[in-house]
């Protein structure tokens, strides 16, 4: 069984995105959040999982290997110019989320707005930059929501949230998070006008959405060559208090 202090449902159904605080914020009293969505009848109480999480640990995913007779692709590293993504692609071992790409102002709490089942969000100035080679972070935000299992980003919320549920707790920048390994070695790409930019999985955790805030390297918005692709961790019909995070690092870079 999850130990005392293991993620546990939250106290309403929710979809996106997490309370955060800054440490500023937090020593001022002050809370800044992002939004949540309640279930269509306002229960405020989260249902029981669907059905019980059998195994402690969730395995990687394997990798298929290069065949002998045709040598792996090398990548490609061409100088694209920062310019405003327009599709996005999650892919890997258990599955492939496709989505457009809106522009979504800094305005907290995040919310991204349009069609909720095809559609991710980046932070189109004020935090992060636009995405291209040699660039800083930029972040993108998706919904995850138990209600709905179409939401963009469902599949990739679920594997982890099983993973966190009886995984253990680390520090990162003196938070407490709950690492995972499931999404290891997935590709995220983000298209534009300017080029293609391939990015390698690298970091996965869940963290309580009131502490996101609390993360600094969530927040170090000049880490190069990074995307931060965060939504809300849901598995089985049963929306949790907690945010997941993805860290995905430039690989390779193509100009249109």
């Amino acid at each position: 069984m999850a130990g005392r202090d293991a993620p546990g449902p939250a106290h309403r159904r929710r979809t996106v995105l997490a309370a955060i605080a800054g440490a500023v914020l937090l020593a001022a009293g002050v809370t800044t959040y992002f939004a949540t969505r309640r279930a269509p009848d306002g229960d405020a109480t989260a249902a029981a999982p669907r059905a019980p999480v059998t195994s402690s640990v969730v395995p990687r995913p394997s990798r298929p290997r290069p065949s002998s007779s045709s040598p792996p692709a090398r990548a490609r590293n061409e100088v694209v110019r920062p310019a405003v993504p327009t599709a996005f692609t999650l892919t890997g071992a258990r599955f492939t989320i496709k989505a457009h790409v809106c522009a979504m102002a800094d305005i907290r709490p995040y919310d991204p707005p349009g069609e909720q089942r095809h559609t991710v969000c980046w932070v189109r100035d004020g935090f992060g930059v636009r995405p291209g080679s040699g660039t800083a972070t930029s972040y993108v935000f998706g919904h995850s929501w138990a209600e709905d299992p179409q939401e963009v980003l469902n599949r990739a919320s679920a594997p982890v949230t099983r993973e966190i549920l009886h995984g253990r707790p680390s520090k990162l920048d003196g938070v407490t998070v709950y690492p995972a390994h499931v999404l290891d070695g997935y590709r995220l790409r983000l298209h534009t006008r300017a080029g293609v930019l391939t990015y390698e999985v690298r970091r996965v955790y869940a963290v309580r959405k009131l502490l996101l805030g609390g993360i600094a390297s969530w927040e170090n918005e000049h880490v190069r060559n990074r995307i931060v692709l965060t939504t809300c961790a849901e598995l089985g019909g049963v929306d949790y208090d907690y945010n997941v995070v993805i860290e995905a690092y430039l690989v390779s870079s193509r100009r249109a």
